[in-house]
């Protein structure tokens, strides 16, 4: 009986949990896509978080200034979560939907869509404006035009209350629009009378106030288990050089001011308002490239061992987490100062400042056809640069031009930081006129440089290209001619002579610069990330790496430069796979895929922020970068049918009714249990126990 009972009793349980679970599924549908999440610095906090629990608001969906006129107008079901097309995103919009506050506006839906989008920039108008030289930089973010990024909206370095949700597929972008059409679209008015189509967001952070604040929480030990709160961004950057340096005993590296270099810098990083979309294609993949492009040529032209007419070595360095007051360039001069540079274990002699004949630093390049030459002080190199640039342009018709541009206030770039060290360092920012209208954001992609694959895989991308070779007018070919007549300019100045009749009619080959931004922009499953990388069974994903610093984030982008830096600048020896294993030499595929051996030069720094290693550092000196980033447990987000408010108080109402009545029922049945629940007494005489 027993057993029969607990049977039927876990049958229904069984039924019961499984029509709840269908039932739940029929009541929500999850949305697919990615979030803006919160970052501090030493001040104070940006970005944006959910409720805990999540945010919920009902789905308005905001194609016009109508659609918003009907949120700032006392709307008749709040609170609301309105779903905005980019070219309504601006920071006017986004401020008033702020503004009406929680109450009324819980978060805000982000559709894919770039139908009359003319901008589209969250960056600041005066990037890294403190993170810079604050004594000489006249950035004015009033005046786009005595600004870095005229089209800049600041709304990354805003704070919400409220999450801010991107959605990407046209399949989720439908779902939303279907189910506001049939659902919430009309009367809009007596919206309150009826089920409503609905937007539940969980993107809780765990961070809050300023990065200062969130460290001392996170310091703090409970119940001997540290939570974290937030984690300071960090990342590494690649450096190589030109030659190979002398190796030397460990413990007996020193310093040779003898020693001389010329330092070419750009970053890899960039960033977004939201997470995953990091492509950054104009706003640093283009000088990326160009820099790629300047040591394959040089590695070309040049002897592969230094001899006695070679004046200068060249150092290629890669900040990482330049987006965030300088992070990569900031730690990279730390060491230096601190005699850091490079790690013990590569083997190698320190570099310091003193060691650097002069600094070329390459920033955004919108415009491929000038180049303006930024210096705050007079030095024969900055000269030399600019009239080089334009004597070789008139030779090879490259269609570039150079303009000096002494001055105190410098693009926000890597040589800012070295300034601040030194203001008397000699130091250059090539930079052409600001015209990217989707300055760090999810739509600088590879529409944004109007690139198309040209696919040249028949050719051998490491060898030099004929420059009488028609050119065609594509990004490739720019970037192209960019890196060739800085290549030839650097040539003459790292050996003081001029360019060999062997290499006068060649330049960077144009399939280098194809396969690369392919690579970053498309796929990492690309010819070259399978040249350069180690292993043939390697499976590559089918996205492009990831080139924001983030906390863990960005290790597949580091991974890749440093490879591609190794290989570009890399001399191929005889060695064998199995004589090959041990830096500096390095086995890579190869573009044929039948592996080769190479000398290289490349290794890796730390890029963090100095102020996240120095003992009760001042959080609000602005001395070093304090960025750090919030930690989060889920991103996500679903469609749901809200009951209209009268349903709801009908429901509140019949189940307040049946509570009483239970009360009721329970105190009468208890006061009359005795009756109710009184023992039967048998009557039958119970036989006495058998004798034995």
């Amino acid at each position: 009986m027993h057993l029969r009972l607990c049977i039927i009793l876990g049958l229904i349980n069984f039924v019961v949990l499984g029509n709840s679970l269908r039932t739940k599924d029929k009541i929500y549908s999850n949305l697919k896509g990615t979030s803006c999440f919160r970052r501090l610095n030493g001040t104070h906090s940006t970005g944006c978080s959910s409720k805990f629990g999540g945010s919920t608001g009902v789905l308005h969906l905001v194609q016009s200034d109508n659609d918003l006129e009907f949120l700032f107008g006392k709307p008749p079901s709040p609170p609301y979560i309105p779903v905005i097309v980019p070219r309504l995103f601006t920071r006017e919009n986004i401020l008033k939907l702020k503004d009406l506050g929680s109450t009324i506006v819980s978060g805000i839906v982000l559709i894919n869509n770039r139908t009359l989008l003319e901008t589209f920039s969250h960056e600041s108008k005066c990037p890294n404006q403190f993170g810079g030289l604050l004594q000489k930089q006249t950035c004015d973010a009033t005046d786009p035009k005595n600004s870095w990024n005229p089209y800049g909206t600041d709304l990354m370095n805003e704070d919400f209350p409220f999450p801010i949700y991107f959605v990407i597929e046209p399949e989720e972008i439908a779902k939303l629009v279907e189910c506001y059409v049939k659902f919430n679209s009309f009367d809009m008015e007596h919206q309150r009378d009826r089920s409503l189509c609905s937007v539940e967001i969980n993107t809780l952070m765990s961070a809050a106030g300023s990065s200062e604040t969130c460290v001392r929480r996170t310091s703090m030990i409970r119940n001997l288990q540290p939570t974290r709160y937030c984690d300071p961004l960090q990342g590494k950057n690649v450096y190589a050089t030109l030659f190979e340096r002398e190796t030397v005993e460990d413990g007996e590296q020193t310093v040779d001011l003898a020693e001389k270099f010329i330092l070419v810098s750009t970053r890899i990083d960039t960033s977004s308002l939201f997470d995953e979309f990091y492509l950054g294609a104009m706003s640093s993949l283009v000088p990326f490239a160009t820099v790629v492009g300047v040591a394959q040529y040089l590695n070309k032209v040049l002897t592969p061992k230094r001899d006695e007419n070679i004046k200068y070595n060249v150092l290629f360095v890669m900040f990482n987490g330049e987006s965030f007051d300088y992070i990569g360039s900031q730690k990279f001069v730390y060491d230096m100062e601190q005699n850091l540079f490079p790690n013990n274990s590569t083997l190698k002699n320190k570099i310091t400042m003193e060691n650097i004949e002069f600094m070329i630093d390459i920033g955004t390049l919108d415009d491929l056809s000038t180049i303006n030459v930024f210096h705050p002080t007079d030095f024969d190199q900055a000269k030399h640069l600019v009239t080089n640039i334009n004597a070789y342009n008139n030779v090879y018709n490259f269609g570039i031009q150079a303009t000096d541009k002494l001055q105190d206030n410098l693009p926000p770039f890597s040589a800012q930081t070295f300034l601040r060290a030194n203001n008397s360092f000699p130091a250059m920012i090539l930079m052409s006129e600001p015209k990217n209208k989707y300055y760090q954001s999810i739509y600088d992609d590879y529409r944004n440089l109007n690139y198309t694959y040209l696919n040249l895989t028949n050719e051998d991308f490491m060898e030099l290209e004929d420059l009488d070779t028609p050119t065609v007018d594509n990004i490739q070919y720019k970037i192209r001619n960019m890196s060739t007549i800085l290549g030839m300019v650097l040539y003459e100045m790292i050996t003081g002579q001029d360019l060999s009749p062997d290499f006068r009619k060649q330049g960077v080959n144009v399939a280098l610069i194809d396969e690369f931004l392919y690579c970053f922009l498309k796929s990492s499953n690309c010819t070259m990330f399978k040249a350069v990388s180690k292993f043939k069974e390697d499976a590559l994903p089918i996205y492009p790496p990831n080139r924001y610093i983030g906390v863990s984030t960005g290790k597949e982008a580091t991974f890749w430069t440093s490879q591609i830096m190794g290989f570009v600048l890399g001399k191929k020896v005889s060695n064998t796979k199995e004589d090959c294993q041990n830096l500096p030499l390095q086995w890579f595929n190869g573009i044929d895929g039948k592996g080769e051996c190479k000398l290289t030069t490349h290794n890796v720094s730390t890029a963090i922020s100095p102020a996240f290693l120095i003992d009760d550092y001042d959080w609000k000196s602005h001395k070093y970068s304090t960025w750090t980033e919030s930690t989060w447990s889920e991103i996500s987000a679903r469609i749901f049918l809200r009951p209209s408010t009268t349903h709801e108080a009908f429901s509140f109402s019949v189940g307040l009714i049946v509570m009483t009545i239970s009360f009721i029922l329970v105190f009468l049945i208890n006061s009359r249990s005795d009756i109710l629940f009184a023992d039967s007494t048998s009557t039958t005489p119970i036989a006495p126990p058998a004798s034995c």
